[in-house]
């Protein structure tokens, strides 16, 4: 008798995070700059429109799941608020088309 595969958890943020960011941040990256960048002025929005995030094929609970995950458990940032569902679906609506270009500059913080 043949068993049955063991059942793939794809809507666990670690998971999502393998599918839809590590083909740019690699299965194990580094990413406590992350912290930096979403304390920078335009930086929450930034982190929440960049393709891995706004072109996921996820819907809007997963996506708020998926970086607020990558941002306390990946960056070590301390989220005062984490994503919200809609909040994350209105940013994801408007992708960035250059990412490097509309990174915020992590040196400039928030006011």
């Amino acid at each position: 008798m043949a068993s049955s595969p063991p059942a793939f958890a794809e809507n666990q943020p670690p998971e999502q995070y393998l599918l839809h960011g590590s083909g740019c941040h690699g299965t194990s990256p580094s990413l406590h700059d992350l912290a930096a960048v979403l304390e920078a002025l335009g930086g929450r929005e930034y982190l929440a429109r960049v393709p891995g995030i706004a072109q996921a094929p996820l819907d809007d609970a997963d996506l708020a799941r998926l970086p607020n995950w990558v941002l306390t458990e990946r960056s070590g940032a301390t989220m005062r608020t984490p994503y919200s569902p809609s909040k994350i679906g209105n940013l994801c609506a408007l992708p960035l088309r250059d990412p490097t270009a509309a990174r915020p500059n992590a040196t400039s913080p928030r006011c």
